[in-house]
């Protein structure tokens, strides 16, 4: 609303349209959260419900929200020299998991002809484990991912960002701390040198 050039009352003003339904709209609801951008949800004829961010609806494109719960993004990696890894994303967190690998059965043991069947036993020569966390910060779930054949890097992207991870070593990574803990470092350095001058 704006204010009338002559009365100065409040009147409506139009501003723009988005038709991301295919059908009549029969609802519309604003959710507001805390520290969070205030959004527009639209329900219609179609079955979709649509997000639209209030605060950047003219820069923005709507979100379709989807009409069933996603599974968890889940991918192995077949490559590099070690056992197999698997990635498991769920909302925020990214879950690097090395798998355990089987001892080599010996001859004339059973199963030694390569004949295993589903529920068999098998002994392992080394336990899973858990390799890394990535933890993203941010109101936005990571909505896909992708682990590097060799399993060394980690792509993952929300609505707003794309970040890439190396994993080498270590077991919790947050890529927000690790930046902070880098621009720390470069003004530790900046002062020493200042310092040193």
């Amino acid at each position: 609303m704006v204010p009338d050039k002559t009365t100065g009352a409040p009147i409506w003003i139009y501003v723009d349209r988005k038709q991301p339904h295919t059908h009549d709209v029969r609802s519309l609801a604003v959710l507001e959260r805390p520290d969070v951008q205030p959004l527009l949800v639209s329900g219609g004829n179609d079955g979709q419900l649509v997000l639209y961010n209030l605060d950047r609806f003219l820069k923005e494109h709507p979100t379709r929200q989807s009409k069933t719960p996603q599974r968890p993004l889940l991918q192995l990696s077949t490559g590099g020299g070690d056992a197999p890894r698997l990635m498991a994303v769920q909302q925020h967190t990214i879950n690097i998991w090395q798998l355990g690998t089987a001892v080599v059965q010996q001859p004339g043991m059973p199963g030694s002809a390569g004949q295993h069947y589903e529920g068999d036993h098998w002994d392992l020569a080394a336990l899973p484990t858990h390799l890394a966390s990535i933890t993203t910060n941010g109101n936005h779930h990571i909505i896909a991912a992708a682990l590097a054949r060799d399993g060394s890097a980690v792509a993952a992207a929300d609505r707003s960002k794309l970040r890439i991870f190396r994993l080498s070593g270590g077991s919790h990574v947050n890529p927000e701390d690790s930046n902070t803990q880098q621009q720390q470092q470069q003004q530790q350095q900046q002062q020493q040198q200042q310092q040193q001058q």
